[in-house]
């Protein structure tokens, strides 16, 4: 129960950046949708394209690349601008706290506990949690949907979206299940 409060009492100072907390997952949700359309687009050059010699198509489709890229690219910076602002201020907000418990103890505890083992926690410890954090807002959303769709991709015909012998499916204990036999039109 003790453990369960103090778990808390850190989330606490996560409260002021909720919106940062939703908005760079879905950035970086964004971003991984945008990388997951480049396949289909680079599909789409191959079999109509280039296989009909068609510059034009191969041109417009070409722009069509550099355009995902583009807004990938700012999905991507607009994330970890999210994830950077609730990171630092996370960590801001963890360290002030943690000065005034350290500022709330005896002289007697302060003595016994070690000041370089204060400085340690002041310093490299919250740094180590605010790239904790920053690595969790970023890559929490992006590798389960990038998963999702390359196991997808992995499974259908081309890589075209269309399955002619498998249907993929993902309970909710994130198991994939394959059916070989299915027919999808």
């Amino acid at each position: 129960m003790q453990q369960e409060e103090k778990r808390l009492n850190i989330l606490s100072y996560l409260k002021g950046y909720k919106k940062e907390c939703f908005l760079s997952p879905l950035f970086k949700l964004l971003e991984a949708c945008f990388d997951l359309t480049v396949p289909l687009v680079m599909a789409a050059i191959i079999n109509k394209g280039i296989a009909r010699h068609d510059s034009g198509y191969i041109l417009r489709y070409g722009g069509v690349l550099i355009l995902l890229a583009l807004i990938g690219l700012t999905c991507s910076i607009t994330a970890q601008y999210f994830a950077a602002k609730a990171a630092v201020g996370f960590a801001a907000k963890l360290r002030h706290g943690l000065f005034a418990k350290i500022e709330s103890i005896s002289f007697r505890e302060m003595d016994e506990i070690g000041t370089s083992t204060m400085i340690t926690r002041m310093t490299s410890d919250i740094n180590q949690i605010q790239s904790g954090t920053n690595m969790v807002l970023r890559l929490l959303a992006i590798y389960r949907v990038r998963c999702d769709g390359y196991v997808v991709y992995g499974r259908c015909k081309g890589g075209s979206g269309i399955c002619n012998r498998y249907s993929v499916t993902c309970d909710r204990r994130f198991w994939y299940h394959v059916d070989h036999d299915a027919v999808i039109p």
